[in-house]
């Protein structure tokens, strides 16, 4: 993408279309790492990593502001619309929708 925001957007796409062909895995991965249970605990910070090397990658090159606080922002926007898919609340295609207006919103390069 041409943008920051381009790039991020089109990283979490990437990341619902995924969750689209795994079935239901990605949303019970996502209830689970939500859930107290001490053996996911372990699991948690993998999945922040994994989410901060994709933005990294995506980023590469650019600044944003408050890149910190944005990534964790997006980060916690995909875990709620994977939470919402896995619960009926939202389909994969409107939290792919919602996911990209949290990009262009927050995404702000400087």
């Amino acid at each position: 993408g041409a943008t920051a925001a381009d790039r991020i957007a089109a990283v979490l796409r990437r990341a619902v279309k995924g969750a689209a062909a795994t079935g239901d895995v990605v949303q019970a991965t996502a209830i689970a790492l939500a859930s107290s249970d001490p053996a996911v605990a372990p699991l948690r910070p993998l999945a922040d990593q994994a989410f901060d090397e994709w933005v990294t990658i995506a980023l590469q090159g650019v600044e944003i502001a408050d890149r910190d606080e944005t990534v964790k922002l997006l980060q916690l926007a995909m875990f709620a619309a994977f939470v919402a898919v896995a619960h009926d609340r939202l389909t994969l295609a409107e939290s792919g929708r919602l996911l990209d207006l949290a990009v262009r919103r927050l995404v702000v390069e400087i």
